[in-house]
């Protein structure tokens, strides 16, 4: 992670924050004794770099996300022609269903 600072010159500034990899989703705290860095510009200061998904092969994706997207696209063809959209294949295929356990609510 770095900010760029008033004249463009990025700045590394991983050391200001914690990385929570272990909470879904993952967060980012300002570490003890840190400050907020403010030699940033005012606008598109902070860039994050990161990494999604489960893993680096297809093994790694859990297996009712695989079917899923399955769904979605056996629906896609058989409703090709038919003007329907990914929207439409993702609820009437049921891959909204399945996938709906792994989505993130905020309480």
């Amino acid at each position: 992670m770095f900010g760029d600072d008033n004249v463009g010159v990025p700045v590394t500034i991983a050391s200001v924050f914690d990385v929570d990899t272990y909470q879904q989703p993952g967060r980012l705290t300002l570490r003890n004794g840190a400050t907020w860095p403010i030699a940033l510009r005012n606008s598109n200061a902070i860039q994050i770099e990161y990494t999604a998904g489960y893993g680096l092969t297809a093994a790694d994706v859990p297996g009712p996300i695989k079917r899923a997207i399955k769904a979605m696209v056996g629906y896609m063809y058989s409703h090709r022609g038919d003007g329907c959209d990914s929207g439409d294949a993702y609820t009437e295929s049921g891959a909204a269903a399945i996938v709906g356990r792994y989505k993130v609510v905020r309480i």
